[in-house]
């Protein structure tokens, strides 16, 4: 078999071509038919012809096809792909740069242009299905971008690629600073304007050249999110017509939910893991002992002493309302879930809300969300609690509780919450102007320091890296040396001292 690749975002729908095998969407189209030996290797002159800013943003006009591969070629090219993605994702979290250079420097000597885009629209058809996977792969897709650009790509370069974008930014030069500036409406730069990186003069943001990969990841970003939804649309008609495809996504599918320690022993890239001394095995900062089915009532007794204050705002308001939406639900299932809750717990907590509430009754929606939340319906995906990185990037709406507090609620709403919680009137307000400040994890780790008098390990003051809630309720117990798995008695003495070290009584 041969896979055919076209990228093509100005089709509304590409015609459809002859069977057996179709596979078309806008930004992209495979196509397998069967191999013979006159294209097995030699790349068409559409591939030629792509510019470099094309193929970087994975776009084209051209209508002829950009690249022919075997079939055994893209699965290969694909499974180093997600290899190369997950590994990206833990070397980031680490923060080893070394890594991330080592691995795509290795990603591009294994595999050319026609690889990197049929693997890149083919991992697109795999990852749109879930929410968090779709998000995931932009997010390192994103990265994977901002790395090349750093790589091969001088300002020269991304003034042309802006010029592809097309926003109609111009240079100026400033005379006195002797700087040369790209002029570009603030909304192509939120990330820039949002860390007062840029001069805002009568809405045209004054980007520095060096500057340039911040507008053109957005532009990318965009894009890749508008045509995810459009392959998460297409992902039944798709898999069903064309069986080949089908069987490399299944393939995706399995090397995803594999032990990523497990995937890379036997991988083009364990060596790179060796000699950088990358870490592989998940840490999972699952606090000490379980909650069991029948103790939920001490659920806001954990909150109120050891909750980071995304979990314990969400569950405040749910006791209060009986009411969370879809987004709230889904972060403290998850979040619970990560902290030692069983299913039949989780299920047997919402059912008791649910019921409080104006609906008055526990659908089978509600309950198969739930256990699609552990992994035990739909596609099984185990998701994982959300990271502080994901949760802010997650705004919530009008009457919306989720994401992270110190960027969605305003200054004084933190500083009244932190009052609450038995910190000082100075402390609330010092933390609460962190958070104001676009210090969103300093404040975090602030307010930790504030009511345990310890340092929150692991968990910097800066706003890179992927860090996780669970993180906090796991140092939080240590530092109160409470156990959630004691007798109810015990458990009760306990949470007396807690509350009592903590001013809360």
């Amino acid at each position: 078999m041969v896979a055919i690749v076209r990228v093509h975002p100005h089709l509304s729908f590409p015609a459809p071509l002859p069977p057996p095998y179709f596979f078309g969407v806008p930004g992209g189209c495979v196509r397998l038919q069967r191999s013979s030996p006159r294209h097995r290797r030699r790349p068409t002159r559409a591939m030629e012809d792509a510019s470099v800013e094309e193929l970087l943003l994975y776009e084209s006009s051209f209508a002829s096809p950009l690249t022919r591969m075997p079939l055994e070629g893209l699965e290969r090219a694909c499974a180093d792909r997600m290899d190369a993605m997950r590994l990206l994702h833990v070397a980031r979290e680490q923060r080893h740069h070394d890594a991330c250079l080592h691995v795509l420097e290795r990603w591009e000597s294994l595999h050319g242009p026609e690889a990197d885009v049929a693997s890149h629209l083919t991992m697109r058809l795999h990852c749109c299905a879930e929410e968090d996977r779709n998000a995931w792969m932009v997010r390192q897709e994103i990265q994977l971008l901002k790395m090349r650009l750093a790589l091969h790509c001088d300002q020269r370069s991304l003034l042309k690629l802006m010029e592809h974008i097309g926003w109609g930014g111009q240079l100026v030069e400033d005379p006195v600073e002797r700087k040369t500036y790209y002029e570009i409406p603030f909304e192509h730069v939120p990330d820039l304007v949002e860390r007062r990186k840029v001069t805002l003069v009568q809405g045209i943001a004054h980007v520095e050249l060096h500057q340039l990969v911040s507008p053109v990841a957005s532009h990318f970003k965009n894009s890749m999110e508008r045509q995810m939804r459009i392959y998460a649309r297409a992902r039944p008609m798709v898999l069903e017509n064309t069986p080949a495809l089908k069987g490399v996504v299944r393939m995706l599918e399995e090397r995803w939910k594999a032990n990523l320690e497990d995937v890379i022993r036997h991988s083009r890239f364990k060596d790179i893991v060796k000699e950088v001394g990358l870490r592989l095995k998940e840490e999972h900062h699952v606090p000490r002992g379980r909650w069991s089915a029948t103790a939920l009532e001490r659920l806001d007794d954990v909150a109120d002493v050891a909750f980071p204050l995304c979990a314990r705002r969400i569950l405040k308001q749910l006791r209060q309302t009986h009411h969370a939406k879809f987004q709230a639900r889904f972060q403290l299932t998850l979040f619970l879930k990560g902290a030692g809750l069983p299913v039949e717990a989780a299920i047997a907590f919402w059912k008791e809300e649910i019921n409080q509430g104006e609906l008055k009754e526990f659908k089978k929606e509600f309950l198969y969300s739930v256990r699609h939340s552990y992994g035990l319906e739909g596609s099984r995906v185990n998701y994982t609690p959300h990271s502080c990185r994901s949760l802010l990037e997650k705004i919530p709406g009008h009457n919306e509780c989720h994401g992270c507090p110190f960027r969605a609620a305003s200054e004084e709403a933190n500083q009244v919450e932190l009052t609450n919680l038995g910190v000082s009137e100075s402390a609330a307000t010092r933390i609460a102007h962190l958070g104001s400040q676009h210090s969103y994890r300093q404040a975090c780790a602030e307010l930790f320091r504030e009511r345990y008098g310890k340092p929150l390990v692991g968990f910097p003051t800066d706003e890179e890296g992927t860090h996780s809630p669970l993180q906090y309720l796991s140092q939080a117990l240590d530092a109160l040396d409470l156990d959630l798995g004691t007798s109810d008695e015990d458990f009760e003495a306990s949470m007396y001292v807690v509350k009592n070290k903590l001013g809360m009584l």
